[in-house]
């Protein structure tokens, strides 16, 4: 069985990958607009 500590640390390192995917997510989407106000 996982230490209580080990659980929460994991918790924390998918937390913020997530974070970070959303994060890079969002620049993308504002990316595309910008191209297509380009057009």
């Amino acid at each position: 069985m996982f230490s209580q500590d080990y659980f929460r640390s994991l918790i924390q390192v998918l937390s913020v990958t997530f974070t970070l995917k959303k994060k890079q997510d969002i620049v993308g989407i504002i990316n595309q607009q910008k191209v297509a106000l380009r057009i």
